[in-house]
């Protein structure tokens, strides 16, 4: 294989091709002595670089003589001067009094004596509820007693009694002439019988609704009383108030009443046979009863309270805010009756969102954590879980409940834009079964969604919605979508909280606006102990035609 070596010219040859190249530029006799002075110079250039430097140096000379070309010479940019900014001291509005030494200025100390207050009540005019926090509830008399807090408990109560007026005539009816008893035993004898089409013609059936503004702020907890004859909901807010509608069957027009109750989150609403109790971040649990009309403290922590469930009207349940561990409440001694503690391996996560009991046997109930994670507890063993799922979640569960038919299965819903289906069949362990996407990431604006079971199906469960337009959407068991409720008309908003009632199937959605959205039935008749009546006779009709036998009315005919 040969290789061409390029062979180096000489400086003979060099002139030659120069000169060859400069024959053929088209340039006059006195350019080309100018440029062959310029190769003279500069021999590295060849003949056009040597014709374009002439040029330029014949551009600059015209340019000179017209006054155009002046050399300057090159300074640099001045630097910026920095002026000394002139700060001034902001004063803030409103600003409270400095906290200064009473023994050091030489002053008498404070009296906080009952007669000293209450003379201090009468020169000044009466605070309200919500003004009075809890820091400024830790201060003691000489025996001991926290009178901050009995002065709030007084003022709270008052609230109360003095709203009970004309309009809470029909709430307290409503709850007063409510049987628990009887109902649950008529709505758990078909509840397992609901198939998935059924209860998706019972939700169609439903009217446009009704839209009722409960709070002032967003609503924070949603509650629904079993009574059939009226429409009864309750909802608490972000700031602590406490907003009760009532819609009796025969009434288009609902009645809505609104209390001061606390002087933060509400959030936790339940009915239990004919009392509302309530819980809020303030760590105080409360019980509205009818019968007496007042608003009393059940239990008073030390922590807040998140979450609130309650079985057999007598055991509440309490999730702690900080310190992540669930506390039994005794409701015939307002005392705590049990405490099962935090996860010594999720303690530094601190809080749980919620609690649920199952709704048939009283031995289980799951709390769901901040931390992911989802636990089911023994109520016969307070010292450890039966179970801990952390593989479903990755983010904050914000609720886990039981269906109302079987209470085979649960349905978790996280901040991960995950829902889950949590098997419970063997009473031992929580099992993941089932894992759909959902948009879950509310925000700090808008309240955490949480899940709802249809009461007459262990198959269909309901949930808020971020998509557009607004709605609330049903999913199956296998968590898939099956219907969605919408209205253009009221739906402008996320309807974070859905509650439905045990028997009738009427719907109460709650959004972060302070509105509350009734749903019920356009048939009077469809849901309700009229309805189960009619399902069992119409049951027995059906058994008794198929044996072959022939009814009294029929043979007397």
């Amino acid at each position: 294989m040969s290789v061409s070596v390029k062979r180096k010219r000489d400086s003979t040859e060099e002139e030659e091709f120069f000169i060859s190249d400069l024959d053929g530029l088209d340039v006059s006799e006195t350019d080309r002595e100018a440029i062959l002075a310029i190769k003279e110079a500069s021999p590295h250039m060849s003949a056009y670089e040597c014709k374009r430097a002439l040029k330029l140096r014949q551009n600059n000379e015209v340019l000179k003589s017209l006054g155009l070309l002046q050399e300057k010479p090159w300074k640099p940019p001045p630097k910026a001067v920095s002026v000394p900014r002139k700060w001034t001291k902001k004063v803030p509005t409103n600003q409270e009094p400095e906290r200064r030494s009473s023994r050091i200025a030489g002053a008498a100390p404070v009296n906080y004596s009952h007669e000293a207050i209450g003379q201090w009540f009468s020169e000044n005019d009466k605070p309200s509820a919500s003004t009075i926090t809890r820091r400024s509830s830790r201060v003691n008399n000489e025996n001991g007693e926290n009178v901050r807090q009995k002065l709030t408990q007084k003022l709270l109560a008052t609230d109360v009694a003095d709203a009970n007026s004309d309009s809470f005539t029909p709430i307290y009816d409503a709850m007063k002439s409510y049987k628990c008893e009887k109902k649950e035993e008529n709505i758990k004898c078909k509840v397992e019988k609901k198939s998935v089409m059924e209860t998706s013609k019972k939700i169609q059936s439903q009217d446009k609704g009704t839209l009722v503004r409960a709070c002032t702020k967003r609503i924070s907890a949603l509650a629904i009383h079993p009574t059939t004859h009226t429409f009864l909901v309750a909802g608490g807010s972000k700031n602590g108030e406490l907003g009760i509608t009532a819609l009796a069957e025969d009434q288009t027009e609902p009645v809505s009443v609104r209390m001061q109750g606390e002087d933060n989150i509400l959030a936790g609403l339940k009915f239990s046979s004919d009392k509302l109790y309530s819980s809020s971040y303030t760590g105080i649990c409360r019980v509205l009863d009818p019968t007496t009309a007042s608003y009393d403290t059940v239990i008073e922590m030390d922590d807040g309270i998140r979450g609130l469930d309650i079985r057999h009207d007598t055991n509440l349940y309490l999730t702690g805010q900080g310190t992540g561990q669930v506390n039994k409440v005794d409701t015939r001694t307002n005392s705590v009756s049990a405490t099962y503690p935090a996860i010594e391996d999720y303690r530094s996560y601190g809080s749980l969102w919620s609690v649920n009991c199952h709704p048939f046997d009283d031995n289980y109930f799951v709390s769901s954590s901040n931390n992911g994670t989802v636990t089911l507890w023994d109520d016969r063993q307070t010292k450890e879980p039966l179970d801990i799922n952390d593989t479903a979640h990755s983010k904050s569960v914000s609720s886990a409940v039981f269906d109302l038919a079987t209470g085979n299965t649960l349905v978790t819903v996280a901040y991960d834009d995950l829902i889950c289906r949590l098997g419970f069949k063997d009473k031992s362990k929580l099992v993941t079964e089932e894992t759909a996407r959902h948009m879950n990431e509310t925000g700090r604006w808008l309240t955490k969604f949480q899940a709802e079971w249809y009461p007459q199906s262990d198959t269909v469960f309901a949930i808020g919605s971020m998509a557009r337009p607004r709605r609330f959407e049903f999913y199956n068991s296998k968590l898939a979508m099956i219907q969605t409720k919408t209205n253009d008309e009221i739906l402008v908003s996320v309807q974070s909280l859905i509650r439905f009632h045990p028997s009738t199937g009427a719907i109460a959605t709650g959004n972060s606006s302070g509105y509350v959205t009734l749903w019920r039935s356009s048939d009077p008749t469809s849901g309700g102990e009229h309805a189960v009546k009619q399902e069992l006779k119409e049951e027995q009709e059906e058994e008794v035609s198929s044996c072959g036998l022939v009814k009294r009315e029929d043979r007397q005919l």
